[in-house]
């Protein structure tokens, strides 16, 4: 037996791919959508993925960590693209995100202070998303952190937000009354918050309708074969 054949295969179909694509963008006609590609694009291989999603017009990536975004940052034209990380800022300094055109997703009040004085350093504010913690109880800015964004807060000398995150603590069924109670809380909370654009649905989101887009729609294994 040739010792070629003798492991396991995986065979990534790209025109299923380009179809799972065109489904999401027609689900979500008045959103924007980003690709999640963390892990290695779901172990399919980022290399393959990606550039192939860029062919086919999308222009905002969600990765993990830093490394993934560096790495991704290599496959898409020079500085064109948002990539955004799900973990933040990693404890690596803002300048790293600045130089490399990336966009840490905050996960709370801790990782703050590695941004102060980051605009008079290098010119001008990070963007940055910020998680919201609605309901997860994993990662984000909770009820009692909201001083921390408010428009007067300092935080805004150093950052510019471009994108309020949440994710469902029952994310398979939004329709579940915790998951309505969390979407409550998110459009109470970025109303109070600077203006920005706003990301609540996943892959299950895609399908649950307009009322759960917003702005952007993050979507993971809807693309690649699962919701």
């Amino acid at each position: 037996m040739n010792a070629a054949s003798d492991g396991t295969c995986l065979r990534v179909d790209l025109e299923g791919l380009a179809h799972n694509w065109h489904a999401v963008r027609s689900a979500c006609p008045r959103a924007g959508v980003g690709a999640v590609l963390k892990h290695d694009a779901y172990g399919l291989g980022m290399a393959l993925v990606a550039p192939r999603l860029w062919a086919l017009g999308c222009r905002d990536f969600w990765v993990a960590t830093v490394d993934e975004a560096l790495a991704l940052r290599q496959l898409l034209p020079a500085r064109q693209g948002r990539i955004l990380v799900l973990h933040g800022m990693g404890g690596r300094p803002a300048r790293d995100f600045a130089a490399q055109a990336i966009t840490p997703v905050l996960a709370g009040p801790h990782e703050l202070p590695a941004l102060a004085g980051h605009a008079a350093r290098h010119g001008a504010p990070l963007p940055v998303a910020l998680q919201l913690d609605t309901g997860l109880t994993r990662l984000g800015f909770g009820a009692h952190d909201m001083g921390f964004l408010r428009a007067d807060s300092p935080l805004w000398a150093d950052a510019r937000a471009d994108l309020w995150v949440s994710h469902l603590g029952r994310f398979h069924d939004p329709g579940l009354p915790e998951c309505q109670r969390q979407r409550e809380r998110f459009v109470q909370w970025t109303a109070q918050l600077p203006r920005a654009g706003r990301s609540m649905a996943a892959s299950s989101g895609v399908w649950a309708g307009p009322d759960w887009h917003f702005e952007h729609v993050r979507a993971g294994s809807a693309l690649f074969g699962t919701h």
